[in-house]
């Protein structure tokens, strides 16, 4: 079952002699579950077709379809739901709010939603991320690799389908971002959580099961590992 269509997609800036095709007319589907790494130089159209599929930008033209929805006819109200109940989101710079404890960053998104929290939710995944012992401490009082498993809880706290990683390993060392990938194929392998890495990195590419390479807007390869 395809949990993501993705059909001509194309992105542009600028205009006239200085005009940028980030994405070109770029076809996909990404199957429920799956594990997919996306890879490519600077410019390739790597965080360009993130956004998109965050729902952050628009394209010029073609569609994404997430659980059969177009995501572009979205607006409003709608469309702030579909980016905090089913696409969560694993920046490079960790995004937390420096003012609000471990435990308050992971549900912040629920309770922005004012939704009840799930303290055994909450529990599970601070100890499976092994932040348990963090849960009080403010972002400052926190490893890289500590901060960006908070920003790991935070993205799972509302079960969204689909897990979106934007260079999740490019602010740390050798054993953080091992770490980081790890829980990542966990969660891949152990709940069938749908990921898309975004990396530059091959070497932690070939982590996923799947790795399609971007050049210039385009898909140049689609491989399954």
């Amino acid at each position: 079952m395809n949990i993501i269509e993705i059909i001509a997609l194309t992105k542009s800036y600028g205009a006239e002699e200085r005009k940028v095709t980030a994405l070109d007319a770029v076809t996909f589907s990404v199957t429920k579950g799956e594990f997919l790494a996306i890879v490519g130089q600077s410019g390739s159209g790597k965080s360009t077709l993130l956004h998109l599929l965050a729902g952050l930008d628009r394209p010029d033209c073609g569609s994404v379809f997430v659980d059969g929805v177009d995501i572009f006819t979205l607006k409003g109200d709608s469309l702030a739901e579909y980016r905090r109940r089913q696409i969560g989101i694993i920046y490079q710079f960790y995004n937390l709010i420096p003012v609000l404890t471990v435990e308050e960053n992971v549900t912040l998104p629920v309770r922005l939603d004012n939704k009840k929290v799930d303290k055994k939710r909450l529990a599970d995944l601070l100890s499976m991320l092994n932040l348990s012992d963090r849960k009080t401490h403010l972002p400052n009082q926190l490893s890289g690799g500590q901060q960006q498993r908070t920003a790991i809880a935070r993205a799972l706290f509302f079960e969204p389908m689909i897990i979106l990683a934007d260079e999740p390993t490019g602010n740390l060392d050798t054993n953080n971002s091992n770490d980081i990938i790890n829980y990542l194929a966990r969660l891949n392998k152990e709940f069938s959580q749908t990921i898309l890495l975004i990396t530059h990195d091959e070497k932690i590419a070939s982590r996923a099961g799947r790795v399609v390479t971007l050049s210039d807007g385009k898909i140049i390869k689609d491989v399954r590992n």
